[in-house]
């Protein structure tokens, strides 16, 4: 029997540390088991992790100005994997370093650069992106990034299907997950309107090939993804996907669980907000494709069973008693050693060794 290990961040546990933890105790509790892994991630923090792994390729260190980020080289130096989060947390509170960084790598000879667009608190469009890459941040400057940018294959890897604008757009959501009060959201929201104008002024709009509509960047999904950075890389070209389902591609994962009896995937808090575009919905929908029973792992379980069988989930599981929640968020010490015990858990249930006492 095989079972394939294939979850996303577990809480502060990255989707490659979460793997292993599982993958070791099941190992463990059904030694008789074969377990291989495949972490995923949804375009938020670690998946130019995941990316770059999945392709061999050698972590390095970019510099952007004052601050360094971290990222992954291709043994070519010709393809790179970056995360907008990475980039933030190194450089400040907008997307200079990510420009930066990127102006680097484009100076080393990269021609295929892949960014993450999740987990950041900038809600500036990508603003600082155009003025550490072409040297301002208007008009002119957009249109120098695009130059900058033509002979290089972008793609934006999503976290989230927002468009740019609206109660649905990058700002207003970020009153519940930022902490910004109304007043900021809607001061966020109109100062992304006139970035919006300053790009559309710069770059003529490109036309649908089947339909001869104008593309509107502002209305593609994703485009709300990274405080708008989404929105500003599409404008310049750069192709806009979905992250769990593009991470799932480049990993191979559904090729994978053909050759698996089980699936196993993970999550910190799992409740409505995984029910779609994240790495469980992407992980089970595969397992569910291929007719293979899919279980998930999480520190917390708010789903009840009618959802979790929409989903193709066979079983959750959960460190805590369903429906429990944290007073506060677990820390990466904790979840690493409850992870484990749950997996070893569920092992037993199963991947149950055989019974020596029936011929």
């Amino acid at each position: 029997m095989r079972v394939l290990v294939a979850p996303g961040p577990f809480g502060r546990l990255g989707a490659g540390e979460a793997a292993s933890a599982i993958a070791n105790a099941w190992r463990e509790a059904s030694p008789h088991v074969e377990v291989v892994t495949a972490p995923q991630a949804d375009g938020g923090i670690g998946t130019a992790q995941v990316l770059g792994s999945a392709q061999h390729a050698q972590p390095i260190v970019v510099d952007a100005q004052a601050a360094t980020v971290p990222a992954f080289l291709s043994a070519d130096r010709s393809r790179a994997w970056i995360d907008s989060a990475e980039a933030e947390a190194a450089g400040g509170e907008d997307s200079a370093s990510l420009g930066a960084a990127v102006a680097s790598l484009l100076a080393d000879g990269v021609r295929t650069l892949v960014i993450g667009l999740g987990g950041v608190r900038s809600l500036d469009g990508g603003r600082g992106f155009v003025r550490a890459l072409a040297g301002s941040a208007d008009a002119d400057g957009v249109r120098r990034a695009r130059e900058l940018l033509a002979d290089t294959t972008v793609t934006a890897v999503a976290n989230t299907d927002r468009q740019l604008l609206g109660f649905h757009g990058a700002c207003y959501p970020a009153i519940e997950e930022l902490g910004l009060d109304k007043t900021d959201a809607q001061a966020a929201e109109q100062a992304m309107g006139e970035w919006l104008d300053v790009v559309r002024a710069a770059i003529p709009a490109r036309r649908d090939l089947l339909q001869g509509k104008p593309i509107r960047p502002e209305k593609e999904r994703g485009a709300g993804a990274a405080g708008g950075l989404g929105f500003l890389l599409f404008a310049l070209g750069a192709q806009l996907v979905a992250g769990p389902t593009y991470v799932a591609g480049q990993t191979g994962l559904a090729e994978k669980i053909t050759h698996c009896d089980l699936v196993v995937t993970a999550t910190q808090v799992f409740d409505w907000r995984v029910l779609e575009h994240s790495v469980l919905a992407e992980v089970t929908s595969a397992a569910a494709t291929a007719a293979t029973p899919a279980v998930v792992l999480a520190d917390e379980v708010h789903v009840g069973r009618r959802e979790q069988m929409s989903l193709g989930v066979q079983g959750a599981y959960s460190v805590n008693k369903s429906g429990w929640m944290r007073p506060v968020p677990a820390s990466a010490a904790e979840l690493a050693e409850s992870l484990p015990g749950l997996a070893r858990r569920v092992a037993g249930t199963w991947t149950p060794p055989p019974r020596t006492d029936v011929p």
